[in-house]
């Protein structure tokens, strides 16, 4: 019998990430008008990775969201707390994003974009549930065929179906930070 090769993927630890290490590679055409940059991240001088990351402890703010055929699910980012490390660390991604693309912009789309261009364009991951008066950040899950691609485990590590996530659940995810959209 062949053993399957399941690569368990590193998982970063979001409080002592180098932003220096990330590496984002020349947007490449996805669909008609939509550009694509894949993101890694440079562990050694030999060992580039995907950007897996652990969430702490957040609050989901609904169960899973079904928008226009896709999946996404809604956790608040605390700005006071103990999670209030997450909000930034996510602040100073998007940071990041918008410089890279700022400093690249010459090589990437052949022209100097101003930066208050790029900063006006750019979406930012954190959102705000205005009639909750709470930031959050909306997570997409991947799919194949219409099924998530996901597991689920209650606070005994036992595997549980995702209709079992109810509002204001807590909740660690692994996610995975693919790269930027251009659009």
């Amino acid at each position: 019998m062949e053993k399957k090769n399941n690569k368990i993927p590193t998982i970063l630890n979001y409080k002592n990430l180098n932003f220096e290490d990330l590496e984002y590679l020349y947007p490449q055409k996805i669909k008609k008008d939509k550009l694509f940059s894949i993101v890694s991240y440079n562990l050694s001088q030999t060992k580039i990775v995907p950007i897996y990351l652990e969430t702490p402890i957040l609050h989901s703010l609904s169960s899973i969201l079904k928008i226009n055929n896709e999946f996404y699910i809604d956790l608040e980012l605390s700005i006071k707390g103990a999670n209030c490390c997450f909000y930034d660390f996510v602040s100073q991604i998007d940071e990041k994003n918008i410089m890279t693309s700022y400093h690249q912009s010459s090589e990437w789309f052949s022209q100097n974009i101003p930066l208050d261009t790029i900063q006006e364009y750019y979406n930012s991951s954190i959102q705000l549930n205005e009639e909750l008066q709470k930031s959050f950040i909306r997570f997409k899950i991947p799919t194949y065929n219409d099924k998530l691609l996901l597991e689920v485990y209650n606070k005994n590590k036992k595997l549980i179906t995702y209709d079992n996530i109810e509002t204001n659940d807590n909740i660690v995810a692994i996610i995975r930070f693919i790269g930027l959209k251009f659009e």
